[in-house]
């Protein structure tokens, strides 16, 4: 009671905030990311270097990683694995943000190979990236409200990359090239 007798109703126990670290270089993606997770009700941190991310996720037990495959220092797939093979941090998701549009970087899927819970590339669609997220904490709420695309749309998109990717192989340096000149569809109209 106080000291005006009446009863004090306790107040039920606030949640933590959600910790996220987003571990890549600078740049508007990152800052996309960053936004749609704080929308999310994360609160985010972001770091440039394997190191600086790898140390801030043990201390704060961040609950989601977002990391670049090839983050300077200890690459984005390193710091997966020492995530996944830290005890301590069994319950923090992984997220590796591979590169599509980049000739010279990482291709296979590394969810199978590092242990990651989600694989995006750089140009994923707010959507997609926000169904990511909700799959991988259904805490958040439901993704109704979000309205999926047909399975057509999603082998659709598939076969997309599938091509790209096989561009972007056989043709590293007029890719490299028109990506420098911001005309990546213009110069490989004819691959296309």
């Amino acid at each position: 009671k106080t000291e005006t007798g009446k009863t004090e109703v306790p107040k039920p126990p606030q949640a933590r905030q959600r910790i996220a670290a987003v571990a890549d270089e600078p740049r508007p993606f990152r800052a996309f990311l960053g936004e749609l997770l704080r929308k999310l009700g994360f609160d985010v941190a972001y770091f440039e270097t394997g190191e600086q991310a790898l140390d801030f996720i043990r201390r704060s037990r961040a609950d989601l990683v977002i990391v670049n495959v090839y983050l300077k220092g200890k690459l984005g797939v390193e710091v997966s694995e020492d995530i996944k093979n830290d005890p301590s941090l069994k319950d923090t998701r992984v997220i590796l943000i591979g590169a599509l549009f980049r000739a010279n970087r990482f291709r296979a899927n590394p969810t199978n190979l590092y242990g990651a819970d989600e694989y995006i590339e750089e140009q994923i669609p707010e959507k997609e990236f926000k169904l990511i997220i909700r799959k991988l904490f259904p805490a958040l709420g439901p993704t109704q409200e979000m309205a999926v695309d047909p399975p057509e749309y999603e082998e659709a998109r598939r076969l997309a990359r599938l091509i790209l990717s096989d561009i972007i192989i056989y043709h590293v340096e007029k890719v490299d090239k028109a990506i420098r000149n911001n005309n990546f569809f213009e110069a490989l109209h004819d691959e296309t």
